[in-house]
């Protein structure tokens, strides 16, 4: 399957505070050449009561987070659909084409090396099967059956089990064909206005770690 990002469907989260990264992502579409982006205002919402430790480490926005990207579902009528959040910032590994497998179900064109348990498996097509990768700020949503599955997955997430939206996709994704380059399209800049800085974890090469034998999964 051959995708095309600059005819994708693209909604990017910013709060409204936040205009210089809504300048620097709006001079980023420019570069990529991708016109089909709407912006989407973030929300702010305030988080549950939860453990004061979970709370440092979710952080108090995870909520309105989840929500601006469920936002960004509602605003469209199915896939392909992609969501950026405001602090990705584009990578000289970015192509404005790429082929998937027609049974792709996901992209993620960001990564994250913020979970120590997460499976990346090497799938000699160019792409990495991945499951259990946390971060959500370049996500490409190929299927209908995957865009509705990460709706509910995000609601349940962040409105009853009390955990950011990625945890929820993190575990999704071992449900579906979730694949990622093994260098990222976009990274979590530093350099934009952000709750948290997260460069170090987004800004790395994967490395597979499983292989499949049998269906089954073996740790390399």
């Amino acid at each position: 399957m051959l995708i095309d990002l600059r005819n994708v469907t693209t909604r990017w989260i910013n709060l409204d505070s936040a205009t210089r990264n809504a300048a620097e992502m709006d001079a980023q579409f420019i570069k990529l050449g991708l016109s089909n982006h709407q912006r989407i205002s973030a929300r702010r919402i305030p988080p549950p009561n939860i453990p004061k430790v979970k709370l440092r480490a979710f952080g108090s926005h995870f909520v309105g987070c989840g929500q601006s990207h469920l936002d960004c579902m509602a605003s469209v009528t199915g896939s392909p659909l992609l969501i950026l959040e405001d602090d990705a910032m584009v990578t000289n590994q970015f192509s404005h084409t790429i082929t998937v497998p027609d049974d792709t179900d996901a992209v993620y064109l960001g990564v994250s090396h913020g979970n120590a348990k997460q499976i990346i498996i090497d799938t000699h097509t160019g792409w990495y099967k991945i499951m259990g990768m946390l971060a959500s700020h370049a996500i490409l949503y190929l299927s209908d059956r995957y865009l509705s599955a990460a709706r509910n997955i995000i609601t349940e997430s962040i409105y009853t089990r009390n955990i950011p939206l990625d945890n929820g996709l993190a575990y999704l994704q071992s449900k579906f064909n979730v694949l990622a380059l093994p260098l990222p399209m976009f990274v979590q800049a530093n350099s934009r206005e952000s709750k948290n800085k997260w460069e170090h974890l987004t800004n790395n090469k994967l490395i597979p770690n499983h292989k499949l034998v049998d269906d089954m999964l073996t740790v390399i």
